[in-house]
């Protein structure tokens, strides 16, 4: 390029209108968070006493938490009671039991957890099962009915860290549609859905009201967030750091820099 060619560029950038800057919210809740060591993924804070300590670090004041083993450990009871005793004393913690509809004793995971878990988590894309298999049905029923909240991970930022030796399968737009169309009254975080996701659902179902995403992958685009809050606005979304997958500080950060809050 030339430098005329250059002076011309930035004359009419000059002259364009300024993007104005859209309000941020303070983000200190964390909604997408693992404690502990990833199964096949070394953690920058592997102990909850040390999680603890990095949100702090990071003005993270709560932080619901799912237990990274949990999410490939067979028996699911005995890792949600070592989970949640780990946890206990912190409340800057808030531990989400591991769940698994299709286990046998689902229910049993769910009596223990109600009272000490704050909700349960469960993994359509890392278990290989579809959120509206009708089947399912009486387990999202049991929740709704013991106001026990659920985080949903439709994925985690990068295919690379599922486990090789474990089927996985991609939650579609239309399957997240037509269980939120469905889901029985309750309080939902879905985890990892990206914008296309998030869009369909906040313009298709606006009467979710109760189903609220994280927005990780929001932005790693650098115009979808600013555009999905202008026109939606912030109500249902939520913070996500994705951790250990990412660094605590990276998604606020970065949302605060694609809606023009620079250098904050």
């Amino acid at each position: 390029m030339t430098p005329g060619q250059v002076s011309a560029a930035q004359m009419t950038a000059a002259g364009l209108p300024a993007t104005p800057r859209l309000a941020v919210p303070a983000f200190a809740e964390d909604h997408f968070c693992f404690a502990g060591s990833w199964p096949f993924r070394p953690s920058a804070a592997p102990t909850p006493a040390d999680l603890d300590c990095a949100l702090a670090a990071v003005g993270i004041a709560r932080a619901y938490v799912a237990d990274a083993g949990s999410v490939y450990a067979l028996d699911v009871l005995a890792a949600n009671r070592a989970f949640l005793a780990a946890t206990a004393g912190r409340p800057r913690l808030a531990p989400l039991a591991a769940m698994v509809p299709y286990a046998p004793n689902w229910r049993a995971v769910l009596e223990e957890s109600r009272g000490r878990a704050v909700g349960g988590v469960v993994y359509p894309y890392l278990h290989n099962w579809r959120l509206d298999d009708p089947r399912w049905r009486p387990f999202f029923e049991a929740c709704a009915e013991a106001a026990f909240p659920l985080w949903i991970n439709t994925a985690v930022s990068d295919g690379r860290f599922r486990h090789r030796g474990v089927v996985w399968r991609d939650v579609s737009t239309d399957e997240l549609l037509a269980w939120m169309q469905a889901a029985p009254a309750n309080d939902y975080v879905v985890q990892g859905a990206g914008f296309g996701q998030i869009k369909a659902a906040l313009e298709r179902c606006p009467q979710a009201r109760r189903v609220r995403f994280d927005i990780s992958k929001l932005t790693d685009t650098s115009a979808v967030l600013a555009g999905l809050v202008r026109q939606h606005g912030w109500d249902r979304l939520v913070l996500g750091t994705e951790f250990p997958f990412r660094d605590l500080r990276q998604v606020r950060q970065a949302a605060r820099v694609l809606c023009g809050v620079v250098g904050s």
